[in-house]
């Protein structure tokens, strides 16, 4: 038998192992002015804002990256009482909006997609229920029961558990996605808001509405363990008085499990604490009514959308300070997603 020349052996190596196709990042920001701001990473330059109408709430991509799915209130001229909604699929490659698909059946709020990016679960506030939608059929295919109120939404990353925070039932339930049952049901005192959970689902963290910090929970327990305040308010700040009653809103633990990022929405500031002790390390000043925080899988980056200035702060989390602050093009940025899109695409 001839033997293989070792450079052969290192060409055939780097032919099969090397991956087919690399990627670049982008964030994608939903405004409830009606747009979509696109941005380059780590360039940070605002490439296109994408006009829907209606009001955006929240955006997700696909697990290809070709793909942005928006979810998107269509108004009857009250901001926070829409007819109905629409799924809206747009190209992360033209631009384009591919299709919408109308919600006729309640109020849709915060999305999640499925690890193969076949399904997108939408929770309809005023209805009790989360719609599962197949996007490649662009119809719902069948609904899960759960609780008034539903708002926010976390897949595990094996997508065979979904969290899901509500607000007007103040509580956590997590779903079994495959059998579309709730497995399990954690009470707080007020409405669920921003959320992240631990990789080993035994440490649950939410901000709460009235709350000037976040609940900590023990999953395996069912049961609120500890409350964590953020720094005293000012004396003159004013607390909003009307539902929802969001004080703080922007929540997220970093990849590497090592911090927490708090937004401090109704003062303007990141608090970063270190984790699982909660040490706070640090106070960061940032855009005006932070909204949502997103963190680079590396760890090292946070982005924190500001509603009341239509901006995204950029901060060096090691650093512990905002570097940059990105204007969105649009007015009241909220949520945000860093999306994978294919490295052949061009800003």
């Amino acid at each position: 038998m001839k033997k293989i020349a070792p450079a052969l052996i290192l060409l055939f190596a780097t032919v099969w192992l090397a991956p087919t196709a690399s990627a670049k990042q982008r964030l994608y920001a939903a405004n409830f002015s009606g747009d979509v701001s696109v941005f380059s990473i780590p360039d940070h330059q605002l490439i296109k804002v994408i006009h829907l109408g209606g009001m955006v709430d929240d955006v997700v991509g696909s697990p290809d990256g070709k793909i942005v799915y928006a979810n998107v209130w269509i108004t009857d001229g009250h901001q926070y009482l829409p007819n109905f909604g629409e799924l809206v699929a747009i190209s992360t490659e033209t631009h384009e909006i591919l299709w919408r698909l109308p919600l006729r059946d309640g109020w849709p709020h915060h999305i999640s997609i499925s690890p193969d990016g076949r399904y997108v679960y939408s929770p309809v506030f005023d209805r009790a229920y989360i719609n599962v939608i197949d996007v490649e059929e662009r119809r719902v295919v069948r609904t899960i029961d759960g609780v008034l109120g539903m708002h926010g939404t976390k897949l595990t990353k094996d997508g065979k558990r979904l969290y899901v925070g509500a607000m007007t039932m103040e509580s956590l339930i997590v779903v079994d996605t495959e059998a579309g049952t709730v497995l399990k049901v954690v009470e707080f005192d007020g409405g669920v808001r921003p959320f992240a959970f631990t990789d080993d689902e035994t440490t649950f963290y939410t901000q709460l509405s009235r709350l000037h910090g976040f609940a900590v929970a023990d999953l395996e327990r069912g049961e609120v363990t500890e409350t964590v305040y953020l720094p005293r308010l000012r004396a003159d700040t004013p607390l909003p008085q009307s539902w929802p009653h969001t004080w703080n809103h922007g929540l997220e633990l970093t990849d590497d499990g090592q911090y927490l990022l708090a937004a401090g929405s109704i003062e303007d500031f990141l608090a970063i604490y270190s984790v699982p002790d909660l040490t706070q390390r640090a106070i960061v000043p940032i855009c005006k009514e932070p909204n949502w925080v997103v963190a680079t899988p590396d760890s090292k980056t946070a982005y924190v959308s500001c509603q009341g200035s239509g901006e995204v702060s950029v901060i060096d989390i090691e650093a512990r300070r905002e570097v940059a602050r990105l204007p969105s093009g649009a007015e009241r940025t909220v949520r945000m997603r860093l999306v994978d899109i294919p490295d052949t695409y061009e800003d």
